[in-house]
């Protein structure tokens, strides 16, 4: 029997919110903290045989609501910092000193796989291969999340724009089912099949079938609103990109290639909206057309955003409508001398007059905790209202790049000006903007003071999301769904209706036909 604790609102108070507190007074009865994949085995069968709802919970910094329990038990990942195989490294993050049991193999001179426990930190992941002189892409804005929690919403980040979601980046992991039933599925063994009706598991004589779902994706490179299968996938992205809702990973292999030799960072300060929208446009051009130079990043903040900013660093001008954030890797000095003479001679292009550079590791690392400052913030300040963030987490296809940007202005000004009849605002701001520019993916982020406020939110929130399923957008670009409900119904739904709903329902009870394994998640 695994050790519990029952005393979870006294001791461990934390576990039952995640970080936009967007659900609150979660409920359970029991915490785990298993040690390893077999004591989570174990916690899981009995689960399994008693009918006991169980709550994955990973770093808390989810904000979806994910990880925030109903009923039943907790099971939480933080102590799961080793791999199982024997012949696994020891290695300790000199930034928060805790010790990691994982394994790097190389491959080649460019590639390689690492082995590593779910709690790792993305943070601790990008220590590590940077000391090996290895590169992980994903690079969500948040970095002290858990790998496991990048896993269940397929996370991406400003470096997407280049380098794909994490789901690009995943080679093999280790799932563990509701039964008990532990699945090592690897993108280089087929383990399986898909067919246009089932998705077919088949490991040492272990089967799972599972219905396929037959809805149509959206048409966008960043998504993670349900599962996402189609005829060039691999069995193990039905785990990948779905809020847990299936199985409990445990370790995951990574792909990794080798470090760009060079990196630079460039604050783009833009007068008008129209220098934003034309060096987006030439980023994502040569994007497409593969000609050099493809930006790793291009990243988006409105003035709101810089004002947050500028409170950390006052030298950043003002006198702006907006920032962009254009990270450019080279495996030359020579290469990258090129491409800043390439991106100067763009900007003076279309009249940009002001730039800032970060060419460091360690100036680079100050420009990106300026930026992560930023949801931080706003995060501070609905937690200081008691209030919930409505927070939008959306992306369209490209060719909606200027009309979608423009909906989000329009949504957050329509909000500020029912707040200023409300009661006046003051010095305080009711939204801000940011986005992953480069893949048309908006965080609109309406910051309520009261109730009436929130409900008000709410219903300019469900329109917006109306809006980009109109234009053939994701509703959840990378954050993923969690728990979220609008006028009572899953967040889902919106996306893919009622039918839906239901036939995520049927993959999900073909895994775990109690609906035990976290309940809430995704189909409500």
């Amino acid at each position: 029997m695994v050790k519990f604790f029952t005393d979870i609102k006294g001791q461990f108070s934390e576990y039952l919110s995640d970080e936009a507190d967007l659900i609150k007074n979660g409920k359970a009865s029991r915490i785990y903290f298993p040690k390893d994949s077999h004591e989570v085995k174990i916690i899981l069968k009995e689960a399994f045989d008693s009918k006991t709802p169980v709550t994955i919970s990973g770093g808390g910094t989810g904000l979806s609501g994910g990880r925030v329990p109903l009923e039943g038990w907790i099971l939480a990942t933080n102590n799961l910092k080793s791999i199982n195989q024997a012949d696994r490294e020891m290695w300790t993050d000199p930034e928060t000193n805790i010790e990691y049991g994982l394994k790097l193999n190389i491959i080649n001179n460019r590639d390689a796989r690492l082995i590593v426990p779910v709690s790792m930190t993305v943070k601790a992941i990008q220590n590590y291969t940077k000391e090996k002189g290895w590169f992980y892409p994903p690079d969500p804005t948040e970095r002290t999340c858990f790998i496991g929690g990048n896993l269940n919403t397929n996370a991406s980040g400003a470096r997407t724009f280049k380098f794909g979601p994490t789901r690009n980046w995943i080679q093999s992991l280790e799932v563990i089912l509701i039964d008990g039933t532990i699945f090592c599925l690897d993108r280089s063994i087929s383990n399986g099949h898909i067919t246009d009706k089932e998705i077919m598991i088949n490991q040492n004589n272990k089967f799972l079938k599972i219905p396929r779902p037959t809805f149509k994706s959206p048409n966008v490179l960043k998504n993670v609103a349900g599962p996402l299968i189609n005829n060039n996938s691999h069995v193990i992205d039905t785990f990948i990109g779905t809020g847990g809702l299936f199985g409990v990973t445990t370790q995951v292999t990574l792909k990794l290639i080798r470090e760009p030799q060079e990196i630079v960072s460039i604050f783009v300060f833009c007068k008008t909206m129209e220098q934003v929208y034309s060096v987006i446009r030439v980023c994502q051009k040569n994007r497409e057309s593969k000609s050099n130079p493809i930006a790793m990043a291009v990243e988006f903040l409105d003035l709101r955003a810089i004002k947050i900013m500028h409170e950390a660093d006052n030298t950043l001008s003002l006198d702006n409508v907006a920032l962009l954030i254009i990270e450019q890797d080279a495996e030359s000095q020579d290469e990258m001398e090129e491409a800043i003479m390439y991106w100067i001679d763009l900007f003076e292009k279309y009249g940009i007059e002001e730039t800032k550079v970060a060419q460091t590791s360690k100036e680079i690392e100050i420009f990106k905790k300026l930026r992560h400052m930023i949801p931080e913030r706003i995060n501070s300040m609905v937690k200081q209202n008691n209030q919930p963030k409505i927070g939008t987490d959306f992306s369209v296809p490209p060719q909606y790049l200027e009309e979608f940007f423009q909906l989000a202005k329009n949504y957050g000004e329509e909000f500020e000006k029912y707040q200023n009849n409300n009661i006046p605002m003051q010095n305080r701001i009711g939204y801000a903007i940011w986005a992953h520019a480069g893949d048309t993916h908006i965080h609109l982020n309406l910051i309520p003071r009261d109730e009436i406020e929130t409900n008000y939110a709410k219903t300019l929130f469900l329109k917006f999301i109306k809006k980009t399923v109109e234009l053939g957008g994701s509703i959840a670009a990378e954050h993923g769904l969690g728990k979220k409900k609008f006028d009572g119904k899953a967040a889902l739904y919106y996306q893919y209706g009622q039918e839906g709903l239901d036939q995520i329902k049927a993959m999900k009870l073909a895994i775990d036909k109690f609906d035990l394994l976290n309940r809430g998640n995704l189909i409500g």
